[in-house]
């Protein structure tokens, strides 16, 4: 289903749910620590954005890690880069089941990678913008398949983000997370083209 598809089936379902979940600009810096991430609480039926800014990983320790629960019924279809400036063309992101993240950016790279879901290296030379990341993230597209691996859509569950880079100068971001009913495949395009019927009227 098209990055088009997903957005008007998400606002058909449920127009007030979609929001600004975090930015860093009015919320202030999301957490560095891997064990304690920013809570950003349930993503319901909705797009939701969060946007941040990362700087040296290693040497400054500035990651952005946040926690979110994507509710029962429900099922995290897309996600969406929305947004990327910084002269550093490559940031890291990876996703683990649960509240937390297992590794802190010293020992990411040591760990054991089958201890979160799936990574990707997303940014200017990576992945374009409007791009569905979540795909590549579930493959760990760009990072040597690190992570055990997934298959969109990810079901109901705590889920928790980790994005760093390595570069001298900060690089900020945008995402958008895509959350829709859970039905089958079929069902959801019906329903998009459904949805997209009824707004042309």
């Amino acid at each position: 289903m098209s990055i088009r598809g997903l957005l008007a089936l998400a606002l058909c379902a449920a127009p007030a749910a979609g929001q600004v979940v975090y930015d860093e600009a009015v919320h202030g810096p999301l957490s560095t620590n891997n064990l304690n991430p920013t809570d950003l609480g349930v993503l319901r039926v909705g797009v939701h954005t969060v946007s941040g800014t990362v700087v040296d990983a290693i040497a400054a320790g500035d990651v952005d890690v946040f926690t979110f629960e994507i509710a029962a019924g429900t099922a995290l279809t897309g996600l969406f880069a929305t947004a990327y400036q910084g002269s550093d063309p490559v940031l890291f992101m990876a996703i683990a089941a649960g509240p937390s993240f297992p590794f802190n950016a010293g020992e990411l790279f040591g760990g054991d990678q089958d201890a979160y879901l799936g990574s990707l290296h997303f940014g200017a030379l990576e992945v374009a913008l409007g791009t569905d990341l979540l795909p590549g993230l579930g493959a760990g597209e760009n990072t040597g398949g690190a992570g055990s691996g997934f298959v969109p859509p990810l079901g109901p569950g705590i889920y928790t983000m980790y994005i760093q880079q390595t570069g001298p100068t900060p690089v900020s971001y945008g995402l958008a997370f895509v959350v829709v009913p859970a039905a089958p495949t079929g069902a959801l395009a019906a329903a998009g083209l459904l949805c997209a019927a009824r707004r042309r009227r």
